[in-house]
């Protein structure tokens, strides 16, 4: 059984489900508090106009957001909010030592593909001399 796109999880707090094209499935969270409308992670960039559909779907615009909150840097929970920035005037919160990383990613986000297929390449683990990401299961063919 497919869930649906958009669930209220209580009155104040609503899931909005974002599929990739490669099947991995996560979760944008909505809470409303007062005046505030705060956004917890943002799904990849390729599954921003999902994110969008599910927004509206309880009446809510991007436009509308005061807050946008990441939990971490990976990018199936901030590829949203670069690849929507533009249409948001929202305060980015994000966890300590990051700025940085995330000043880089919204500016080099735009030209970063969408990741649909998985990972097709491995580099050696020293080439971006950083953290070593490891492909967990083969991109589809």
């Amino acid at each position: 059984m497919i869930e649906p796109l958009v669930r209220a999880v209580d009155d104040d707090l609503v899931r909005i489900r974002l599929a990739a094209p490669s099947g991995l499935v996560v979760n944008a969270y909505l809470l409303r508090a007062g005046d505030a409308l705060a956004l917890v992670d943002t799904g990849f960039s390729c599954t921003a106009p999902d994110l969008v559909a599910g927004l509206a779907e309880v009446g809510v615009q991007p436009a509308d957001l005061t807050h946008v909150l990441y939990t971490h840097t990976h990018y199936d929970h901030i590829g949203g909010g670069a690849a929507l920035a533009h249409s948001m005037d929202a305060e980015h919160v994000l966890p300590r030592g990051t700025g940085a990383f995330f000043r880089s990613f919204f500016t080099e986000a735009p030209r970063i593909p969408d990741y649909p297929e998985g990972i097709s390449r491995l580099l050696p683990s020293d080439a971006l001399g950083g953290p070593v990401v490891t492909q967990l299961r083969e991109a589809p063919r």
